[in-house]
């Protein structure tokens, strides 16, 4: 679905407008939160095919700033209908590609997954400023409509891509702001989902180099003692970083176990058939862990229930099942 092409006289930008809780999920601070993933989202795309090593978001009143140092987005191509440029492309197409160059797997870090053509139509400017090569590209996009591409000789960055994102008092309630908190913890989560990536938030640095495992002991209580347990692998196409904590018994602290999980970023709340796969491992060994955290990252995942909350991949169960087979360490009974 292309810009211009809705059915009736409504644009695509309109439609988006008209309809902005389906697209981000809410008008207020949760949708302008969803907004901020987006744009992150492509940055770690990147990332996970070693094309990035960082990704900073900066809040100024009703602008957001992010700021990746990736290869440069594709201004200097053209898309497949002709007479628009590739990321003036993606800004006005509801596209069904998983990621702005087609590759796989692509990250979501809420669960709505929109892309970047209604996060134009809800800006009241969405500046994107890009270096590719040696070229430094810009267009603008305001509620959805494009701007002339320009090129800017000296640009304001030296490579990577910015983006800022401005509220459009049109859609977002009064009153309506960023929620820095609750942003700032999805990113430093994001930090410990994607090992070796550098997540900025204002003036923090957020860095894991063991992933889940270094986030673990901060989710337990003072002065528990853990035993950890990490698991790594992958088994075609899907990629599993696991750990589990066990405690003495008077130190079960969540009764017969917790287990937080995400897939591709996205917390599944209602976990799916990945945790299906870990529950039959340990249910094999005889194990029941205090805590367990599993993140799957894998091509093409179908989400399920009524936030998308779970993972619909039966092929999954034992493809998770088999890295924890090879590579869990084994445990003295």
């Amino acid at each position: 679905m292309v810009a211009g092409s809705v059915g009736g006289n409504e644009t695509w930008a309109e439609q988006v407008r008209s309809r902005a809780g389906m697209y981000v999920g809410s008008t207020r601070s949760p949708g302008l939160s969803h907004i901020v993933y987006e744009l992150v989202n492509n940055s770690i795309d990147q990332f996970l095919i070693d094309r990035a090593t960082s990704v900073s978001v900066r809040f100024a009143g009703d602008m957001v700033e992010v700021l990746d140092d990736g290869p440069g987005l594709p201004f200097d191509q053209m898309s497949e209908s002709g007479g628009r440029n590739l990321v003036e492309s993606f800004c006005t197409t509801l596209r069904d590609a998983r990621s702005v160059d087609d590759h796989a797997p692509h990250i979501h870090l809420s669960s709505l997954g929109a892309g970047l053509a209604p996060v134009a139509a809800l800006a009241a400017e969405l500046d994107i400023v890009s270096v590719r090569g040696s070229v430094c590209w810009q267009q603008m996009f305001n509620c959805g409509v494009p701007g002339p591409l320009t090129v800017l000789d000296p640009g304001p960055i030296e490579h990577g891509t910015r983006v800022r994102y401005t509220i459009d008092r049109e859609i977002f309630e009064p009153g309506v702001s960023f929620d820095r908190r609750t942003i700032r913890t999805r990113l430093f989560e994001a930090a410990h989902l994607f090992p070796g990536l550098r997540v900025g938030v204002d003036s923090e640095a957020f860095y894991s180099s063991s992933g889940l495992a270094d986030l673990a002991p901060l989710l337990l209580p003072p002065r528990f003692a853990p035993a950890t347990t990490s698991a790594n692998g992958r088994h075609e196409d899907v990629q599993l970083d696991f750990v589990a904590v066990d405690g003495p018994a008077s130190q079960r602290f969540v009764g017969e176990g917790t287990v937080l999980s995400w897939v591709n970023g996205s917390a599944m709340v209602e976990h799916g058939h990945h945790v299906s796969g870990i529950r039959d491992v340990l249910a094999e060994r005889e194990w029941w862990p205090s805590l367990v955290l599993a993140h799957v990252v894998m091509h093409s995942p179908e989400f399920a229930g009524p936030t998308r909350g779970r993972l619909n991949a039966p092929h999954v169960r034992e493809a998770v099942a088999q890295i924890l087979r090879d590579h869990l360490p084994q445990r003295e009974q």
